[in-house]
């Protein structure tokens, strides 16, 4: 009944890693079409290939950064992000382009 839009999936994890877990979502045919975005802070090539040959559709090193995210988010879902800027950060915009 449960279907994510997309996964996120670490890599190190305790018992069963990323990478068989990944294995076996892809096994499974109501999550085998949702995208997966590995990631690990052993951000190697290596580490990489790995992840696609388990069946993830992309890899983002840790930290993970918010806007490297949102850029794979979109790119695997078909997305177009709208950005709103709030009173508060055009208060501190104008603040900070005061004092510059």
């Amino acid at each position: 009944r449960f279907k994510p839009d997309i996964i996120v999936m670490d890599v190190m994890m305790p018992v069963m890693d990323g990478l068989e877990a990944t294995r076996r979502l892809r096994l499974m045919p109501a999550l085998a079409g949702v995208p997966i975005i590995a990631t690990s802070a052993s951000a190697t090539q290596e580490m990489g290939t790995r992840c696609s040959a388990a069946g993830a559709n992309a890899f983002i090193p840790k930290p993970i950064e918010q806007d490297v995210l949102l850029k794979t988010m979109s790119r695997l879902m078909g997305l177009t992000w709208i950005y709103e800027e709030s009173e508060s950060l055009a208060a501190e915009t104008l603040v900070l382009h005061r004092l510059a």
